[in-house]
């Protein structure tokens, strides 16, 4: 029977926590992970200079209007006050504010930069959160849990969100902890109204964080699902760890947006460049066109396959980090790797249907269901909404574990057990060179190229500045 992991029952619920031990070897090598994970984090954050991250002016100023003025981001007449980005909820920004009243008395580059170091701490414990998930699910199966892990912390666009300032990274930390929450959930190590509440806490902070909390709330439903079975809807219990958990969320979680509606007539206020040149448009009028205009005249095809390619290439990496001439090899490696995890879901299915049964995790499960919401609703957004989306594959980092576990699992159903050390020892290798190619393009190219001096008007903090005084040195 093709299955996740068993749950934990009755009184072997609590010696499951952890389910077993993982051999010393694996574990060596998964704080080595951790590691070096942290050390090519801080590396990425000294290459990617101040206020060169994606909208990293407009973060600094949300933390900046909040720290000074203690006042929300507001847009008037098209236009972000003080230039504070406007679209995401304070709870990132306000957990930053403390450091940047101890660091303002430094030069404005010199806070950034500190404001910036946390990034890598928040993803840091959003790994040890998906390690201790795999960990539960494959105790025995040492390749899935090493492959997963070194898929997501080596990922170049992950090292991106450690290296900038955004709110992306506390949004990865909290889509790690509810991850965490509905396996230990599903597999019933985690039981009562309590468990519900963590999880209810959980959603409604990532909520106050991004949006992307609700596109990933419905993995609560999916592990109370996955712990009861077919007799889900007739417990009381299942019930009320329902309503307790999206109780939580709608009750905490909700009145950013309520706000929004208030202030601008919709929840979430994307920004369409000016004239709304960043919607999609009748080729004859260039009118912009709804979403049902977009399906019905068949531009859902070009529009569809641009966001599909384009956020495939942007989950791995910034393209402008891969020198042109090199991206078509990039890309295209990258897609046999993907394709080689397909077969080998394609084998597991197969032998399942042999009847051999076929245990793939609560955690692959899970994780797996979460990456296909966020990038499903991602490109949906990039095909009928948004055109600037096609290359968000960032978007998808609060999801991003669902990759790693679905990566590996396909991986590890098309090699025989020997080959499996060798094989992790030439992923870690091909991730660090990938890295390796990215900061040298970085550092020697696009920061020479591109990156101005404070002093120079043009500097991104000086275009973001509002009305807040504008940074020098």
């Amino acid at each position: 029977m093709f299955t996740t992991n068993p749950p934990a029952t009755g009184k072997c619920a609590s010696a499951l926590n952890p389910p077993a031990s993982p051999d010393r070897w694996s574990e060596w090598c998964e704080r080595g992970l951790l590691v070096t994970f942290l050390a090519l984090s801080l590396v990425f954050n000294l290459a990617i200079q101040p206020g060169y991250g994606p909208d990293e002016p407009r973060h600094y100023r949300y933390v900046q209007r909040l720290a000074e003025k203690g006042a929300l981001p507001l847009r008037v007449a098209g236009g972000e006050l003080d230039g504070a980005h406007t679209l995401h909820p304070p709870l990132y920004y306000a957990l930053l504010t403390p450091l940047y009243w101890i660091t303002r008395g430094a030069r404005p580059l010199a806070t950034l930069r500190v404001l910036k170091l946390v990034s890598p701490l928040l993803l840091g414990a959003a790994l040890l959160l998906f390690a201790a998930a795999l960990r539960r699910c494959f105790p025995d199966r040492p390749f899935i849990r090493l492959g997963a892990l070194a898929t997501v912390a080596l990922l170049p666009e992950f090292q991106l969100e450690a290296g900038v300032l955004n709110n992306d990274s506390l949004a990865i930390l909290l889509g790690a902890a509810l991850l965490y929450q509905c396996v230990r959930v599903a597999r019933e190590e985690a039981r009562g109204p309590g468990a519900a509440v963590v999880a209810g806490l959980i959603m409604a902070a990532f909520a106050n964080t991004k949006a992307t909390a609700f596109t990933l709330a419905p993995l609560w439903l999916f592990a109370l699902c996955l712990r009861d079975r077919n007799l889900c809807v007739k417990k009381p219990a299942w019930w009320r760890d329902l309503a307790l958990g999206y109780g939580l969320l709608l009750l905490l979680g909700t009145w950013w947006y309520l706000r929004n509606v208030n202030l601008y007539g919709q929840p979430v206020p994307l920004d369409f460049g000016s004239h709304n040149a960043l919607r999609p448009r009748h080729l004859d009028t260039g009118a912009p066109m709804s979403p049902l205009e977009v399906y019905l005249t068949g531009m859902v095809v070009p529009l569809g396959l641009r966001a599909a390619v384009g956020l495939f290439q942007s989950f791995w990496v910034q393209i402008d980090w891969v020198p042109e001439g090199l991206r078509p090899s990039v890309f295209g490696f990258l897609g046999v790797l993907c394709l080689t995890a397909i077969a080998g879901w394609g084998r597991r299915f197969w032998e399942h249907r042999r009847g051999r049964p076929a245990t793939f995790g609560t955690v692959t499960a899970l994780a797996g269901a979460g990456l296909l919401l966020v990038a499903a609703h991602t490109w949906y957004i990039a095909t009928f909404l948004h055109l600037g989306f096609y290359q968000g594959g960032r978007y998808l980092m609060p999801a991003v574990f669902g990759a790693g576990v679905l990566l590996a699992g396909g991986w590890e159903g098309l090699l025989p057990e020997k080959a499996r050390p060798r094989v992790l020892l030439v992923l870690v290798g091909l991730l660090l060179a990938f890295n390796a190619i990215c900061l040298r393009h970085l550092v020697a190219v696009l920061n020479p190229t591109y990156v101005l001096p404070i002093e120079n008007p043009r500097h991104p903090l000086h275009e973001a500045s509002g009305r807040l005084p504008v940074p020098r040195g």
